[in-house]
């Protein structure tokens, strides 16, 4: 998969979860960081289906939840499978805690086969107003895997994110900021 097919991934993982977030909020008065994780899977796993061939000028053969890649490792998120065995591989994760963007990473890492493609996503919470490339958390994730990770982005932007409701808070109109990040593990 070439970097055009990543920016379309990109692009259509942020429209959904964007799409899901207004839902959200109009149904509920909550953001995109009400959902578990599992519910984030699928809503990605469906959009990025539905967009197959035009993001990766190919059919998607199958797409599954938690699949065990490699007898080694925990279940993946996502698993994409197409017709010549070529595999998208990609570990979601909702709010921003190192460790466990940390674990994917190693796991993602580990997963050798040249046929396989390997997708991290991070839906990172950051205040409003906060949002740059100075957040401390965001670097040290980054300068932890330099050699092993690479950003999704188009043209040297920062991550693409939306506004969105903190569901977490007593203030139900807090306001956060959503930051999809993506990142092709090596």
């Amino acid at each position: 998969m070439d970097i055009e097919n990543t920016f379309e991934l990109k692009r259509t993982i942020f429209a959904a979860l964007k799409r899901e977030d207004k839902e959200l909020s109009n149904l509920h008065n909550k953001g995109i960081f009400l959902l578990q994780e599992l519910a984030v899977n699928h809503l990605i796993g469906k959009a990025i289906v539905e967009k197959g061939k035009q993001i990766f000028n190919k059919e998607i053969d199958t797409w599954i939840f938690e699949e065990k890649i490699q007898s080694n490792l925990n279940r993946s998120d996502i698993v994409i499978t197409f017709n010549d065995n070529y595999k998208v591989v990609i570990e979601v994760k909702t709010r921003f805690k190192l460790k466990k963007y940390f674990d994917d990473i190693d796991k993602l890492y580990q997963i050798r086969d040249k046929k396989i493609m390997k997708i991290f996503c991070g839906l990172m919470d950051f205040e409003v107003g906060k949002v740059n490339e100075e957040n401390k958390k965001l670097k040290m994730f980054e300068e932890r895997f330099p050699d092993r990770i690479t950003r999704i982005v188009e043209d040297d932007k920062f991550f693409d994110y939306f506004t969105t409701k903190d569901h977490a808070s007593k203030n139900a109109d807090k306001q956060m900021c959503c930051v999809v990040g993506l990142w092709v593990v090596k």
